[in-house]
């Protein structure tokens, strides 16, 4: 294919909505593609395609999904730890909100008590 005729043939597929005419498509492009940057090298009358799959097993593709699925499961740890870690710190800032408002409380009433001291003998500042 060339790539005005395989760029027409994958936007028809897109089109058309028919995952298996994409699918197709694009590996003939692939093939296409390996064709092209391979053609010095002698390879058997095979589709360029079934030679890329043929390499692809059951068991190779199980394999690295178990790898996915347990990074996956790392990741959760990680997240649930993270999460942990944040409500731990949002309830140290609700203490320390909570301490500052006691303690402004606690220094507005000192403060009204001395200025009353201060009116009583007179030592305000006027």
């Amino acid at each position: 294919m060339t790539g005005d005729t395989n760029n027409e043939s994958l936007l028809e597929a897109r089109l058309s909505g028919n995952s298996s005419a994409l699918v197709s498509t694009l590996l003939f492009s692939v093939a296409a593609k390996i064709k092209t940057a391979t053609s010095n090298i002698a390879l058997p009358c095979l589709p360029h395609y079934v030679l890329i799959m043929a390499d692809v097993t059951n068991e190779l593709i199980l394999e690295h999904l178990k790898a996915i699925q347990a990074k996956l499961a790392d990741m959760s740890a990680d997240i649930a730890d993270i999460k942990a870690d944040g409500r731990a710190h949002r309830s140290l800032t609700t203490g320390l909100v909570q301490s500052e408002d006691l303690h402004g409380g606690q220094i507005a009433s000192m403060q009204a008590r001395l200025e009353r001291i201060e009116r009583r003998l007179d030592l305000s500042e006027q």
